[in-house]
């Protein structure tokens, strides 16, 4: 950190070097590095300029909320998103796959019971039996749900209730300013949860960007 003079405020200094290089498609290849610049602005920077190591980079946790806020994509839950990142907090139990696998037999079986799935599957294995002779991968199934954690979570949604018709709402029903704010409910709900739970990895700094915040009609006291 570094102060501009006698009482004032410490602060730091991060400078992102980014190079466009052509490459193979139209979009090309970027190159980036992030650097400490450890004087002020306007000083020589000559011998000021260092490399930001990899642990202390892993401590910086960035947020960017776009202007436009699509919670749907957010809800497809991938790995990085937003849904995901809260749910990977949780303390799971260790044999929760077991336990998930062990419950989703009876609904596999309901499914395969049905004729027209039987037919399907069975005409699968007669044209894939014409492509391959590998005795391992000699019979294909219908899975209709996932079978371990890991799946299940790509697929979480949410739903909204109670309605005038007795149904749960979906994001798609939201309009475009409540979509917008539950996308912010969702940044909120992972900066509580992260701050809340005892993690070794837990960031040491969290920057919030929110592009075009008039969007939201959110104070900024909220954060």
């Amino acid at each position: 950190m570094m102060v501009d003079g006698p009482g004032e405020t410490p602060y730091i200094r991060i400078r992102l070097n980014g190079k466009w290089i052509q490459g193979q498609n139209p979009e090309g290849n970027i190159e980036q590095d992030i650097y400490y610049v450890t004087v002020p602005e306007g000083y020589d920077e000559k011998d000021a300029i260092h490399p930001i190591p990899l642990h202390q980079r892993n401590t910086i946790q960035l947020i960017y909320v776009p202007a436009m806020r699509d919670p749907i994509s957010q809800l497809k839950n991938a790995s990085g998103t937003l849904l995901w990142r809260i749910m990977k907090n949780i303390n799971w139990p260790e044999d929760i796959n077991n336990e998930i696998e062990e419950k989703m037999k009876p609904v596999i079986e309901l499914f395969n019971e049905i004729p027209e799935v039987s037919t399907v599957t069975e005409t699968l294995n007669i044209e894939w039996g014409k492509y391959h002779k590998e005795k391992r991968y000699n019979t294909a199934n219908l899975v209709f749900n996932s079978s371990d954690l890991s799946s299940i979570l790509k697929k979480v949604e949410v739903h909204f209730s109670p309605t005038d018709d007795g149904r749960t709402s979906t994001i798609t029903d939201l309009g475009d300013g409540l979509r917008s704010l539950f996308y912010l409910s969702l940044v909120s709900s992972l900066l509580e949860v992260e701050q809340n739970i005892e993690n070794e990895n837990k960031p040491a700094l969290i920057i919030l960007a929110v592009e075009e915040p008039e969007k939201s009609c959110i104070s900024s006291s909220a954060w």
